[in-house]
């Protein structure tokens, strides 16, 4: 696998702590894979890295595609990226403007509805449940977030389905809704 590179919109931090809980109960219900993708949710795959000023400008109209609302996670999705599947949770919102403007600034390849990645699976893997939540933890709404380029592959050493490395690059975070 070589490198692959992706516009992916991060969430804010607040709900690391959420997001780790799912993918920690993945992990225990025997998916190796929940710790081998970070919590993003790719929008675009590129050749080359996307400018900064195009990145905020793809997070202004991010925005108006949610009209100010969060995400609300209404069911799970499998996406395939090149050389790996992950699963994760679709919210409802289609990212039509925002991902329009992705392929017009040279995109490869683009998702309007693509799923927030908790998890990879390997070649034969089926898709896992969604995992129980303790009653104190919320249920995952994501109001703010970054968008980045980030460069995915695999380690040259390790678990073939499972070891991977990534990088984001310089955060352009989606205007606040105020």
């Amino acid at each position: 696998m070589n490198e692959a590179r992706y516009i992916v919109l991060v969430p804010h931090r607040d709900t690391a702590a959420r997001i780790n809980t799912m993918k920690r109960r993945l992990f225990e219900a025997g998916h190796p894979g929940a710790w081998s993708f970070p919590p993003v949710i790719p929008l675009a795959r590129t050749e080359t890295p996307f400018p900064y000023n195009t990145l905020r400008e793809a997070a202004r109209l991010l925005r108006d595609d949610t009209q100010g609302k969060a995400f609300d996670f209404i069911a799970s999705a499998v996406l395939a990226l090149p050389d790996v599947r992950v699963w994760g949770l679709r919210s409802g919102i289609l990212l039509e403007r925002s991902v329009s403007f992705l392929r017009e600034n040279g995109a490869a390849e683009i998702w309007a509805d693509a799923p927030l990645a908790l998890c990879v699976l390997a070649k034969d893997e089926r898709e896992p449940s969604l995992p129980e939540m303790p009653p104190d933890v919320p249920p995952l709404r994501i109001s703010a977030g970054f968008l980045a380029n980030m460069v995915f592959a695999a380690h040259e050493a390790g678990e073939r389905d499972y070891s991977f490395r990534w990088r984001t690059g310089k955060a352009a975070w989606m205007p606040s809704v105020r």
